[in-house]
């Protein structure tokens, strides 16, 4: 639960607009995965999760304090400047167009499946949704044949 907290608080700074993010010093590049203002559904709020630096934050005050009881934002705790790397839409784009994926509904029991590359997804199937969209007729990138 705690590490699923942290995950989700990391993400939602990442989201976070450049005033805010200038002041929590967090990185703005999107690393190609823009989305225009008209389409975004939800905005990050006013944040009171506390933020701690790793050096210093023992394992054993992590514990005690937030574990089981808050959540935190780490500072400092990894450089995964590589993963990010690969994460771009860019590096994806050049390792990965022409790999094939296999798309299903959001419905657990369909059987509708369309076989594309990752690149016509990227580009013609991926995009915001309006929250009144219905999962069912939609297809989504549930699996992959091809460790994508």
């Amino acid at each position: 639960m705690t590490l699923t907290r942290i995950i989700f608080v990391l993400l939602t700074l990442n989201s976070i607009d450049s005033e805010k993010a200038n002041i929590l010093d967090v990185d703005q590049d999107d690393g190609g995965w823009f989305t225009d203002e008209k389409d975004k559904l939800a905005y990050p709020g006013p944040c009171d999760i506390e933020v701690r630096d790793a050096a210093g934050l023992s394992q054993e005050e992590f514990l005690q304090r937030y574990a089981f009881h808050a959540p935190v934002v780490i500072r400092g705790a990894t450089d995964n400047k590589i993963f990010q790397n690969k994460c771009r839409k860019d590096a994806m784009m050049n390792k990965y167009a022409s790999k094939r994926i296999t798309l299903s509904s959001a419905n657990t029991h369909s059987y509708t499946k369309a076989e594309v590359t990752l690149e016509h997804y990227v580009e013609h199937v991926m995009k915001p949704q309006s929250l009144e969209t219905w999962g069912n007729g939609k297809l989504y990138n549930n699996e992959s044949k091809s460790n994508v």
